[in-house]
């Protein structure tokens, strides 16, 4: 029986922000993150965008609900980050 590491969840996390929603052929797979773009601050978007997220990843489903979180940092004045934290480690989703 092979366990899973959080290498494993790392690598899988990492192909699916790598993976646009909808460009598998009759899937939805895949990163939607330009959702928040427009509206960072909204809790509705980034708890669908979490959803979607275990959905699609599903070994994510056993973390606790608050190990999952997605949130903006300010870079500069005109620049903001999106980040996707999952168990303390982060993963960046945009750099608009």
């Amino acid at each position: 029986m092979h366990v899973i590491t959080t290498d494993d969840v790392a690598e899988m996390v990492d192909y699916w922000l790598a993976t646009p929603a909808n460009s598998r052929l009759g899937s939805d797979f895949g990163n939607n993150a330009n959702m928040l773009i427009p509206d960072p601050y909204n809790a509705e978007k980034a708890n669908s965008f979490i959803k979607k997220l275990i959905k699609d990843v599903p070994v994510l489903g056993v973390l606790p609900r608050n190990a999952i979180n997605v949130y903006m940092i300010e870079i500069d004045i005109d620049k903001t980050q999106l980040i996707l934290e999952i168990s303390g480690q982060t993963f960046q989703l945009n750099a608009n």
